[in-house]
């Protein structure tokens, strides 16, 4: 498994897709998405700190905290991993505050 994540790291690094992340973290369906020039991913929580690599890999070692990594279009790793609705406001913090992450018209 290690192996697979490095190499859809390398391909995000080469700018040959976006790497995003999604799966449960404390009970949530969260998301994230890679910045290979900053060698971290963004969750769809703005207020979260970046993670690297190896800190969203302990998020999968918890139990019932499975994460599924994906490469997908270049230029559609945001929408996909952090802001489906393209609002500027990231799908967790539009959860949080009550509002819709699929409606771009419905923002917190």
């Amino acid at each position: 498994m290690n192996q697979r994540i490095a190499l859809l790291i390398a391909r995000a690094e080469q700018d040959e897709c976006d790497l995003v992340v999604k799966g449960t973290l404390a009970g949530e369906a969260r998301g994230w998405h890679y910045r290979p020039l900053l060698d971290t991913s963004q969750s769809d929580r703005a207020a979260d700190a970046p993670l690297t690599d190896a800190q969203l890999r302990q998020v999968a070692d918890t139990p019932g905290q499975d994460l599924t990594y994906t490469c997908v279009p270049p230029g559609s790793g945001m929408r996909i991993g952090v802001d489906r609705d393209e609002d500027g406001f990231f799908d967790r913090d539009e959860l949080d505050a009550g509002s819709d992450p699929t409606d771009p018209l419905d923002t917190p």
